[in-house]
């Protein structure tokens, strides 16, 4: 749990059942949690020196997965980390980059 939208409630990050990334996050105007596309905290591609989200394409997140969210880059910006599977249950590190607009960069 964590505040990805910066509005200072918090948000979960999961894969649905099928295999869409989603962020459930709660609005206090409306007392209730409200399920978004993870995309919808994500720069587009294209963007500085970010990674293309094919790059995390037929990728889920690994349950149970460790994951951290901590300033990796120096920017004071809480920064997230976590881990992630492919269709071979291959490991794999996601490191995401506070970016502008309360967006993530993945890097």
């Amino acid at each position: 749990m964590f505040d990805i939208a910066g509005d200072m409630t918090m948000g979960i990050i999961y894969t649905d059942f099928d295999n869409t990334r989603k962020v459930a996050h709660f609005f206090q105007n409306q007392s209730k949690f409200v399920n978004t596309l993870f995309s919808a905290f994500v720069v587009p591609d294209g963007t500085d020196k970010c990674l293309p989200l094919s790059s995390i394409q037929g990728k889920t997140i690994k349950v149970p997965n460790s994951n951290a969210f901590v300033d990796f880059n120096g920017d004071c910006k809480a920064d997230m980390f976590f881990e992630s599977v492919d269709t071979s249950g291959n490991l794999y590190y996601e490191f995401w980059s506070k970016y502008k607009e309360g967006k993530y960069c993945l890097v």
